[in-house]
């Protein structure tokens, strides 16, 4: 160390934010001035061996960090490939431009990656779309959003994010707060802390993670199980990364970049829930609990949404999801019943009631077959977990009464249906014009 100079006034910096120290508070307490602090931020000055010391002692700050020399590594590649690119001709600065730009702006670097990515990718779209219409093949039916999000929910568990999970629960400490648990561990692996901010500050971001400040900042607007959730998703997506990118690599969508960006968000949704529900706990607590999806809500400090997703995850339950609309977000496991491919749902499911409560029905098909669904209504989705009978005994869930589950109303011959948004095309609409029944469509 002493026989060569240090530059790192770029680090230096990143570091003094993380700190949130000005130049002058920081310059005081190491017993410079703040010109001579500023001149060594702006790689005019060497960092000193005797600075480094002070700044070990004085701010726990690692000497390697400052010590060692920059890894400009993939960044410095893709600003490369960015630079290469045929629309930029006449504008290729010096290497040494570029190695300045990696090091002192690394945020910019990675922003302006990502702008010219997603340009390259239109491009690509747009020419696959022109192929197509000039051959006369068919487009592509299902968005790369859309085939992710079935491969996930086709997939439902996965063995090495679940181990990593309980590798994670076991280590956090304290058990019985995952909040200040996660926070020390993202404190402590990754030298990241977590702030409350204000709404108006964070506008309508639920939460950011500052690389430059190594800070996750959460909004206030969130409750209690919301900021949890953010907390345990970002460990998820840290330390979750190499699990993850082998699921990505062997997955049907590894030469396709916007699909793989994708399922990686995916996945680290699912090592999220994983973390904070581990899997032998909660199947141990669900038992005790008797499947309440409230009780168990409250003892593992997450929303209702995601309880119910787990329980259907780790019981192999059916879990169906809708918007305001009735449109289905997601759908797992057996249900029990058939969803229509065309037309609206049955307007007898319990996610209709929009209750604000957890409600409870019986459910009984054309087929004769009779499953339990509880209903969730929760941030605007309605959820249900699917219960067959055999799994409804083992609940301390009952249902009073049964109801009547038909298809699409068009294919329905259910009579009398106050529910019903269309006359079956099984029967003439409209023979009685002067009678007013059950809906605009009875009687027949």
């Amino acid at each position: 160390m002493s026989g060569s100079k240090i530059f790192a006034g770029a680090r230096l910096r990143r570091i003094r934010n993380r700190l949130e120290f000005s130049q002058v508070a920081l310059a005081e307490s190491l017993g410079i001035s703040p010109s001579y602090l500023n001149l060594i931020e702006r790689d005019q000055r060497p960092i000193t061996a005797q600075l480094l010391i002070k700044l070990n002692a004085q701010h726990g700050v690692d000497i390697a960090e400052l010590a060692s020399a920059p890894v400009l590594g993939d960044k410095l590649a893709e600003l490369k490939e960015v630079i290469a690119d045929p629309l930029l001709a006449g504008e290729i600065p010096a290497i040494t431009e570029l190695q300045e730009a990696a090091l002192v702006a690394p945020n910019l670097v990675g922003a302006t990656v990502k702008l010219y990515q997603a340009y390259r990718e239109v491009l690509k779209r747009l020419g696959d779309l022109s192929k197509n219409m000039a051959l006369g093949a068919p487009m592509q039916t299902e968005i790369p959003f859309d085939a992710v999000r079935h491969f996930v929910q086709q997939q439902i568990s996965f063995a090495s994010l679940e181990a990593l999970a309980e590798e994670i629960w076991y280590e956090l400490s304290p058990k019985d707060d995952p909040v200040a648990g996660l926070k020390t561990r993202l404190r402590a692996h990754s030298g990241i802390d977590v702030r409350i901010i204000p709404a108006d500050i964070m506008g309508h971001d639920r939460a950011r993670y500052d690389r430059h400040s190594q800070r996750l900042l959460i909004s206030e607007k969130l409750n209690a199980p919301q900021r949890l959730w953010e907390v345990a998703l970002l460990v998820a997506q840290l330390e979750g990364r190499t699990a993850i990118e082998e699921i990505v690599t062997s997955s049907p969508f590894a030469k396709q970049a916007e699909s793989c960006r994708l399922l990686r968000q995916e996945l680290g949704l699912v090592l999220a829930l994983a973390i904070l529900c581990p899997a032998a706990r909660f199947k141990s607590s669900s038992e005790d609990l008797h499947y309440d999806i409230g009780a168990l809500a409250l003892r593992f400090s997450v929303s209702r949404l995601n309880c119910a997703k787990r329980m259907a995850m780790t019981f192999g339950l059916g879990f169906l999801s809708l918007d305001i609309s009735g449109a289905v977000i997601e759908k797992f496991g057996p249900l029990g019943f058939h969803l229509p491919q065309s037309g609206s749902l049955c307007g007898q499911l319990p996610l209709f009631d929009r209750a604000d409560h957890i409600k409870t029905v019986s459910l009984k098909n054309n087929d004769g077959n009779t499953v339990m669904m509880v209903a969730v209504l929760e941030n605007n989705r309605m959820n249900g977990i699917v219960f067959t009978p055999d799994q409804t005994a083992k609940t301390n869930y009952t249902s009073s009464a049964t109801r009547p589950l038909g298809p699409t109303c068009r294919l329905c011959d259910i009579k009398n249906c106050n529910l019903r948004r269309e006359p079956p095309a099984t029967r003439p609409a409209a023979l009685n014009e002067f009678v007013r029944g059950a809906s605009d469509f009875e009687p027949m």
